[in-house]
């Protein structure tokens, strides 16, 4: 493995002392951070195999995006001006019906591709069926080189929240065979120097009994792996609990030992003060989707008041199904912005800390803070370089406050996982991005005409 200097830009750390270098550099050597320094003074120390000259570019730590469904990357945009109920039932889950493992691989290294080139390292996938063939998407995330949790759903019912009755047959598990495609998965492609995590992805409230929520917990523990799921997402959903367990989701996942320190819910919308509790209390991750839950105006998540309790805050930018994009610098400016405007007070959720969501703070999410998230000596040498060469970034008055708001995706242009670079001036080197998207054009027309669904 080659040694590697990024040299000339400024290096934005995330370190705890939230350091940032002016004319800085990080050497990097066998996969990990060795040096983060001067410029001058990493050249005059180090004589790397590769350096990149990065003048005129930020140089961060590789974004974490904490809630993804890869598999919405062939659906995009479909779900415009839909309620989640509408978006589930009409357009995701006829889709993903029809889906065949081709398309769903299809689908997944679209996404890939999308956030590799926009600068996200390491991603959480929601939740796969069997049929999506969650080794071959394992296989697709090792070829590409990024990091991913790719979380295998459980389930044991046909029910669902909606009031669109059962689920479609094709999207029916077993449990049994849940617990053993997790199993398969987790000896396969996870190890201590892997790139993949496998956790298990409860399918939701409705599709999971009492029993096997209490048992998912068990089988976690006991195998020393993570779960994530939705929880809180929508009023539709408080409701559906209180009218058949008279209880909240938080409170329910409490009481079935879903809440602790290796659990990652998604969306959180409006909770109240037992549920801030709890969540503190337990050490529970949240992954914050803002844009998702705007788009199909589900509810607000209360991020800033979050983050004040002392609970760990990732951000993710769900399914393009609605949200249109993976692009996670999309996804910082709206978190900036969605919470200063609903608060009425344009203090709240400074650039650093919405930057720090992205990246140690989605480090933190899934239990690998000691490994990424910053760029610290002795952490993975995940690394992006932006671009400042662009209208849109001069001038140059804050750094980080820059990134956050006026930064694009398509300004990244190197990308660096444990120590390969995927990304290169602008071009990706790591796969064939043109047979990429011609298979992706390809399984959407396939999933169109095989679902029936229209565009409008």
């Amino acid at each position: 493995m080659k040694s590697i200097l990024v040299s000339g830009g400024i290096v934005i750390t995330m370190d705890p002392l939230n350091r940032v270098i002016e004319d800085g550099a990080v050497y990097m050597e066998d996969g990990l951070i060795a040096a983060v320094d001067s410029k001058e003074r990493l050249k005059r120390t180090f004589k790397p195999d590769l350096e990149i000259d990065a003048p005129h570019h930020i140089i961060l730590p590789g974004l974490v995006d904490s809630h993804v469904h890869t598999t919405h990357a062939l659906i995009r945009g479909l779900c415009q001006s839909s309620s989640l109920e509408d978006c589930l039932t009409k357009t995701v889950w006829p889709a993903q019906a029809v889906m065949d493992g081709d398309d769903a691989v299809a689908s997944a290294e679209l996404s890939m591709l999308e956030m590799l080139t926009t600068g996200t390292t390491t991603f959480v996938e929601a939740g796969l069926h069997r049929k999506f063939r969650p080794d071959r998407i394992a296989s697709s995330v090792e070829r590409i080189g990024l990091r991913a949790v790719l979380s295998k759903t459980v389930m044991d019912s046909p029910g669902s929240l909606t009031n669109a009755g059962p689920l479609n047959p094709a999207m029916v598990e077993e449990p049994e065979q849940c617990f053993r495609d997790a199993k398969d998965l987790s000896s396969r492609f996870s190890s201590p120097d892997s790139r993949i995590r496998i956790w298990l992805a409860p399918r939701a409230l409705g599709v999971v009994s009492r029993a096997l929520f209490r048992r998912i917990s068990q089988f976690a523990k006991e195998n020393g792996i993570g779960i994530t799921m939705h929880l809180r997402e929508s009023a539709m959903e408080v409701e559906y609990m209180r009218t058949h367990y008279g209880t909240t989701p938080v409170s329910f996942a409490r009481d079935v030992g879903l809440l602790g320190p290796s659990t990652l819910l998604a969306h959180m919308v409006d909770p109240d003060e037992q549920d801030v509790s709890l969540l503190r209390e337990t050490g529970t991750a949240i992954a914050h989707c803002p844009t998702s839950n705007a788009q199909l105006s589900s509810g607000y998540c209360p991020a800033p008041l979050l983050i004040k309790a002392g609970i760990t805050v990732g951000l993710g930018c769900d399914g393009a199904s609605h949200n249109f994009t993976y692009d996670m610098f999309s996804e910082m400016r709206f978190a900036a912005l969605v919470h200063k405007a609903s608060s009425l007070d344009p203090t709240v959720m400074p650039a650093h800390a919405v930057l720090g969501m992205a990246t140690i703070g989605g480090a933190r999410a899934i239990g690998e803070d000691k490994k990424i998230g910053s760029i610290e000596v002795g952490k993975a040498a995940d690394i992006i370089t932006v671009d400042l060469n662009q209208p849109h970034m001069v001038p140059l008055l804050d750094p980080v406050s820059s990134i956050v708001y006026s930064a694009s995706g398509t300004d990244v242009d190197n990308v660096i996982v444990a120590g390969n670079i995927l990304v290169e001036g602008g071009r990706v080197v790591c796969c064939d991005p043109g047979q990429i998207i011609r298979e992706g054009k390809k399984s959407f027309e396939r999933v169109m005409e095989k679902s029936g669904l229209r565009l409008g």
